[in-house]
């Protein structure tokens, strides 16, 4: 058996689940401006693509661009967010 046999969310009728996921690159903090918007030009020219635009639909994902500070924040938030929920759980490294 090769993938996931769950039906999606999409498939389940749940078309606005709670769940979020994000594709992103991810470069070194200390990488050049420059370099980091040149990147970030190149994704969200791809992203706005008809052809990734179909794929995003056919998964019943809907694209959300932000900005590269915008996106620095949601990270920040998320693991944040994770480890408050780490801790809680009290989750150990095994």
């Amino acid at each position: 058996m090769t993938g996931c046999q769950a039906p999606s969310h999409l498939a389940q009728g749940r078309r606005r689940s709670a769940r979020s996921a994000a594709a992103a690159l991810l470069l070194f903090t200390r990488t050049q401006r420059e370099i980091t918007g040149k990147l970030y030009h190149e994704a969200q020219q791809a992203v706005d693509s008809p052809e990734v635009r179909e794929r995003y639909a056919k998964l019943g994902a809907d694209p959300f661009p932000m900005t590269m500070d915008r996106f620095d924040a949601y990270i920040r938030s998320e693991l944040a967010s994770n480890a408050r929920l780490v801790k809680a759980a009290h989750i150990t490294a095994q």
